[in-house]
């Protein structure tokens, strides 16, 4: 999980309750919707302290359940909002190949994602935020592996995604992306690097993802991770 993201939307939330509260009795629906994100946001900090990504109820399909589109509403208009400024300020592609048969990028829209899945046979979605795009929920491997924004995964679940991704690249192009593909996916794609023998270690996986795709960045849980799992998949591969 994510202590430093927990606290932030602690603060978040404590500051939409204190909008509520000044609003008070005379400016209701003001104080309603600041009271229905001050709860929505305590949850969301729940989710980064302890509770782990199923709180955003991301189905197996890429669709999100009706209970936490509802409940969850102010932080979902957040992402949504904050996905959206983001994509049109940032100056890169929306996905690049990294290795062959593997593709790292971000959460494509609807358009771009009916434009770029022709020949691509797996999907390895890993925005636990955002709902996919209809044709990628409908390439012929879709997996949706919900990872909270800002937080590494266990290692085995790791391994477990890396081995997804090296079995479907042997059949054709498989796309992995969370919300910008900057850390979640760069963190398996690195290690699909390093389980391939693309890269000789998780220094040099990560610094070939960021010659390719500049916004790259692992924070230091991610980094960790890595390590991790470089140093596992060497001291598990057979002597030669």
């Amino acid at each position: 999980m994510s202590a430093a993201y927990g606290v932030a939307f602690v603060v978040l939330s404590a500051f939409a309750a204190l909008v509520a509260v000044l609003a008070g009795a005379e400016a209701w629906p003001v104080a309603a919707a600041s009271t229905w994100a001050a709860l929505a946001l305590a949850v969301v900090a729940g989710a980064y302290f302890e509770a782990g990504p199923r709180v955003l109820l991301k189905r197996a399909t890429g669709t999100r359940h009706p209970v936490a589109s509802v409940a969850l509403a102010p932080y979902f208009a957040l992402v949504w909002f904050s996905y959206h400024v983001s994509r049109a300020l940032l100056r890169e592609a929306a996905f690049v190949g990294v290795a062959p048969n593997v593709i790292l990028g971000r959460r494509l829209t609807a358009r771009e994602a009916r434009g770029a899945c022709t020949g691509w046979v797996a999907v390895l979605d890993l925005a636990a935020e955002l709902t996919e795009a209809p044709a990628l929920r409908a390439v012929a491997h879709y997996r949706s592996l919900p990872v909270l924004d800002g937080t590494s995964m266990p290692l085995a679940q790791l391994a477990d995604a890396v081995e997804w991704v090296k079995a479907r690249a042997a059949d054709g192009p498989v796309y992995v992306h969370c919300a910008f593909g900057h850390s979640r996916s760069a963190l398996v794609v690195a290690a699909v690097l390093l389980a391939t023998g693309a890269a000789p270690d998780a220094r040099a996986a990560v610094a070939h993802l960021r010659d390719l795709r500049p916004g790259v960045r692992l924070n230091r849980a991610q980094r960790a991770r890595l390590k991790e799992f470089a140093e596992r998949d060497t001291t598990s591969a057979p002597c030669r």
